[in-house]
C-alpha cells in the first residue's frame, strides 16, 4: 500500500480538529515522549550547557547555599524552581538530571495544552470543528522541541497562559498574581502586564486595574521575599549581567550587522561570552547601549496605539473582543523580542499560549518562524558562528518574517466576524 506522508499528516491535522481537548493533549505528550527518549541517546541533545548550568545551580541549593548572596545567577528568583525540581533525586548524575528535567517539560507542556485547547477560541463551534484548528499548535510544539526540552521556557510560557485565562475569566486578582509569578520567573511577562492594564483602563475597568496591580504585587512577593530577604539587593544582581552584555547573534540587529559585513560594509567579531555568541566592534557596543531607550520608545508608542484601539472597539461594540486582546498579547511579545539585544531561540515558547489567536495566514507565518528558527539552532549553527552565507540570509529571512508578523497584529479587525454571535462579552 502506499504511503504518501503529506497525505498522511494532512489527515492527521484534521483529525485534530475534532478530536476532543485531553485526546489532542495525550497524543502530543506521547509523540513528543518519544521523541525525547529518542532524544537521549546524545545524538539529539548536543547543546546542553544551559542544562549543566541549572544542575549547578540546583546542586548549590541543595548543599545549603543561598542564590544571588552566595553565588550569582543570572535568572530571576523563580526561575530556580524548574531547575531545582529534577535535582531532588540527589544523585549528581547528569544523564539522570536531564531525564527528569525532559520528563517535568514534558508535563508542564501537557498541562500547557490542555489550557490552550481550553480558550475559547478553540472550543468547538456547531459543526463540531474547532474555530481555530489545534493542528498549528501541534505543529508549533514539534518544531520547537529542541528548545523545548533543553530550557525552562514553558515555565513562565505556563504561567503567562494562566494570567490570560484568568482575565478572560473576569479574576483580576488572579491574573495578576500568575502574571506576577511569571515576572519572578523570566521577566517578559512584564509587557504583557501592560497590555492588561490598559485592556482594563480601555475598557473602563478601573477597579479591576487596581485589583491586578495587587495581585501582581502578591505574585511578586511570594516568589521573592523568601529569597530577598538572606540575599538583600542582590537578588537583583541578574539585571546587571544582562544590562552588560552585547548584541546576540541571532538578534534582528546582529543580523543586520552581518548582512553588512557580508557585502564588504562592516566588519564584525564573533565573540563568546555571557553564555552566548555575540558580535564585537564598535558599532554593535553603541547599538547594544542604544537599545534600551528604543524599546522604551517602541513599547510607549505600542501600548499608547493599543489603548487607543481598545477604546475605540469598547465606544462600538461595549467590549473588547478576546481575540483583540490575544493579538495585542503576541504584538508585545514579538516586540519585546525584535527590539530586544538577545533572540534565543527558546523565547518562542512565549508564544506557544496565544498562537491560537492568529488568523490561518498568520499562523502559517508563525510555523515558518518556528521552523527557521530551529534549523538555524542547533542544525546549521556552526554555519552561522562562521558567517556562511546561506545561514546570514536564513537569519535575515527569519527575522523579516517576525518583523513583517509583529506588524500585522497591529491591524487586527476591530470585531472578528466568527466571535460576533459566539464569543462571550468580556466585561
Amino acid at each position: 500500500m502506499d504511503f504518501c506522508l503529506p497525505e498522511t499528516m494532512n489527515r492527521f491535522l484534521k483529525a485534530l480538529s475534532v478530536a476532543h481537548p485531553w485526546a489532542v493533549t495525550a497524543v502530543l505528550c506521547a509523540v513528543v515522549l518519544s521523541l525525547a527518549c529518542a532524544a537521549l541517546d546524545r545524538t539529539f541533545v548536543v547543546h546542553d550547557a544551559d542544562l549543566h548550568l541549572y544542575q549547578t545551580y540546583a546542586l548549590r541549593v541543595l548543599e545549603g547555599q543561598c542564590p544571588f548572596r552566595d553565588f550569582r545567577v543570572e535568572y530571576p528568583p523563580l526561575a530556580l524552581l524548574p531547575m531545582l525540581l529534577p535535582a531532588l533525586v540527589r544523585t549528581g548524575d547528569f544523564d539522570i538530571y536531564l531525564r527528569l528535567f525532559f520528563l517535568q517539560n514534558i508535563l508542564l507542556l501537557a498541562l500547557t495544552t490542555r489550557l490552550v485547547l481550553g480558550l475559547p477560541l478553540f472550543r468547538k463551534g456547531r459543526s463540531g470543528r474547532r474555530r481555530v484548528p489545534a493542528g498549528g499548535y501541534f505543529l508549533l510544539v514539534l518544531i520547537s522541541l529542541p528548545h523545548l526540552l533543553l530550557r525552562f521556557d514553558i515555565f513562565p510560557a505556563l504561567l503567562t497562559l494562566l494570567a490570560v485565562r484568568a482575565v478572560f475569566r473576569d479574576k483580576p486578582v488572579g491574573a495578576g498574581f500568575w502574571l506576577g509569578l511569571g515576572i519572578a520567573a523570566k521577566l517578559y511577562p512584564v509587557v504583557l502586564l501592560a497590555v492588561a492594564g490598559v485592556y482594563y483602563f480601555g475598557s473602563r475597568q478601573y477597579r479591576s486595574l487596581l485589583r491586578l496591580g495587587g495581585g501582581v504585587g502578591a505574585g511578586l512577593v511570594v516568589s521573592c521575599l523568601p529569597l530577598a530577604v538572606p540575599a538583600g539587593v542582590e537578588i537583583v544582581g541578574f539585571l546587571k549581567y544582562h544590562q552588560v552584555r552585547g548584541l546576540q547573534i541571532e538578534s534582528v540587529w546582529s543580523g543586520l550587522l552581518l548582512l553588512g559585513q557580508q557585502v564588504g560594509m562592516l566588519r564584525e567579531k564573533i565573540v563568546f561570552n555571557y553564555g552566548a555568541f555575540h558580535l564585537e566592534s564598535i558599532l554593535s557596543h553603541r547599538l547594544a547601549e542604544g537599545l534600551p531607550v528604543l524599546a522604551v520608545a517602541c513599547f510607549t508608542v505600542l501600548t499608547a496605539w493599543l489603548l487607543y484601539r481598545f477604546q475605540i472597539e469598547y465606544r462600538r461594540t461595549g467590549r473588547i473582543s478576546q481575540e483583540h486582546l490575544g493579538s495585542a498579547l503576541l504584538a508585545v511579545l514579538l516586540l519585546f523580542i525584535t527590539v530586544n539585544k538577545v533572540f534565543s531561540p527558546q523565547y518562542l515558547l512565549w508564544l506557544l499560549p496565544f498562537a491560537g489567536f492568529l488568523s490561518p495566514v498568520r499562523m502559517v507565518v508563525l510555523v515558518l518562524i518556528f521552523a527557521l528558527t530551529t534549523l538555524l539552532f542547533p542544525f546549521t549553527y556552526n554555519a552561522l558562528l562562521t558567517l556562511k552565507l546561506p545561514a546570514v540570509l536564513l537569519l535575515n529571512v527569519r527575522n523579516a518574517l517576525t518583523v513583517s508578523l509583529l506588524f500585522s497584529l497591529l491591524n487586527v479587525p476591530q470585531v472578528p466576524s466568527y466571535s460576533r454571535k459566539a464569543e462571550p462579552a468580556l466585561k
